[in-house]
């Protein structure tokens, strides 16, 4: 995929590469990519891109930065789970309001207690109150950003594209004081994230980007612009391909065997979507190590024909899910194997 990545932006004119990762924590690695080493750059993703396939695509971004054509990076998540963000904004904070510089993280990890309260504690009220703990800790950073913007620019604290960037977050974090107890991990969440992601996309390439090509790195169930079977959330792709029509291409990643990392207990699985029922399965008899389908306008034929229906299944990290693959996805990259990351020791 990192491949991939790099493929279409030299050859097909991709100018953005959107990855589901936070909407201020990418943004301020691109903003801030001269004044960050190649092991710095690394370490301000998520844990799971942190690792060895993923550097030649790192190093790529970094020398592309001050070139004429770079390809630039952006992230698309709402989550407030954004450290690079929570530290940025503690340190142009200090000088003004030391009291919100050390504050900051602990009210934005309110929104971590409401899962806890909601999911292994089962407190209602303890949830509520996190909650609007949250949502006052994103109104008195908003109420900061627009009481000192002119002084931040002054003292160059911050840049105009940040100062966006983070004004959004906030935005994008105060949805989540919508949420009521029993949402979380419910199609309510998953809708609301989905939409925001949707969202900040389009503000991306309209607002911020206009007339740029953009490559989108999600989770396939986000990207995809039709659900799995007895599946009714609207993800992201549901979202941009009403929005975009034929000018977003869903390309969903398939593998047939090997072995994937589970970051929740941290152990590796080995997997085999053998059986005539299994979509993968079909896909191998290509014989190919791994390939690019183009889906988009397929005609359907004898050979085909299980691509129209429903009957196969599809694996994914939870399990097995049953779609009509030629309506799911515009194009299909398929691995016939793939391994786990591979992580720094520590």
């Amino acid at each position: 995929k990192a491949r991939l990545a790099i493929f279409l932006h030299e050859e097909l004119d991709f100018d953005l590469i959107l990855f589901e990762e936070g909407l201020s924590d990418m943004g301020l690695i691109w903003d801030r990519m001269d004044g960050l080493s190649a092991e710095e750059l690394k370490s301000k993703f998520l844990h799971y891109y942190q690792n060895e396939e993923m550097e030649d695509l790192y190093a790529y971004l970094k020398n592309s930065h001050d070139k004429e054509d770079p390809l630039i990076l952006q992230g698309i998540d709402c989550q407030a789970q954004q450290d690079y963000f929570k530290a940025v904004f503690s340190e142009i904070a200090a000088p003004y309001d030391q009291r919100l510089a050390d504050s900051l993280r602990y009210g934005l990890h309110e929104i971590n207690n409401m899962y806890g309260h909601q999911i292994t504690n089962k407190d209602e009220a303890a949830f509520y109150t996190s909650r609007d703990k949250f949502g006052k800790s994103c109104q008195e950073l908003t109420d900061f950003l627009e009481e000192y913007e002119e002084k931040l620019y002054a003292d160059q604290r911050l840049s105009k594209e940040e100062f966006k960037l983070f004004k959004r977050s906030l935005q994008n974090f105060q949805a989540y004081t919508q949420l009521e107890y029993g949402d979380l991990w419910s199609t309510a969440e998953l809708e609301l994230r989905d939409s925001l992601m949707a969202d900040n996309i389009s503000w991306l390439l309209e607002e911020v980007y206009p007339g740029k090509k953009a490559l989108i790195w999600a989770h396939n169930y986000h990207i995809a612009k039709e659900n799995v079977y007895l599946d009714s959330t609207k993800w992201m792709g549901l979202h941009l391909k009403e929005r975009y029509e034929k000018e977003y291409y869903a390309l969903g990643s398939v593998v047939y065997e090997g072995a994937f990392f589970n970051h929740f207990n941290r152990e590796v699985y080995e997997f085999e979507n053998k059986g005539p029922f299994n979509m993968e399965y079909q896909l191998n008899k290509a014989g190919e190590n791994y390939f690019l389908l183009n889906l988009e306008g397929l005609e359907q034929n004898d050979e085909n024909a299980w691509m129209f229906n429903w009957g196969l299944w599809g694996f994914q990290q939870n399990g097995f899910s049953q779609y009509i693959l030629s309506r799911r996805f515009d194009g299909l990259l398929f691995l016939r194997k793939s391994g786990p990351p591979t992580f720094d020791k520590k």
